[in-house]
């Protein structure tokens, strides 16, 4: 299990808790953890995408779009733009048959 899957159980639990205990105080201290681990995740999401992917990343690295967790495969590279072929987007003509949508660096993760 990868150290972001392991931060969203995190938080997945904490809302459940925070869903279930109905007394106040304990809902106030769910809430500042749950604070805390989007804290976390916010952090580990910086340094991951600072981790030199700009210079690791080539036409055909798998990545992950940060935000919304979708996966794709880096189509090109240019001074300014990550292209990224996202596998929903792929058709059932194949990978040829999809355009490469522009995306940030900061905006992506390797893929393990």
């Amino acid at each position: 299990m990868s150290v972001i899957e392991c931060l969203e159980e995190s938080v997945v639990a904490v809302i459940d808790a925070f869903n279930t205990i109905p007394n106040k105080l304990k809902r106030r201290n769910s809430l500042t953890v749950l604070a805390q681990k989007f804290n976390g995740y916010e952090k580990l999401c910086l340094e991951l995408a600072n981790q030199g992917i700009s210079s690791t990343i080539e036409p055909g690295t798998r990545v992950i779009f940060i935000e919304t967790k979708e996966k794709g495969t880096v189509s090109s590279v240019n001074e300014n733009f990550v292209f990224v072929k996202f596998d929903h987007l792929i058709p059932d003509t194949g990978i040829d048959d999809v355009t490469g949508q522009a995306c940030s660096r900061d905006q992506l993760m390797l893929l393990e």
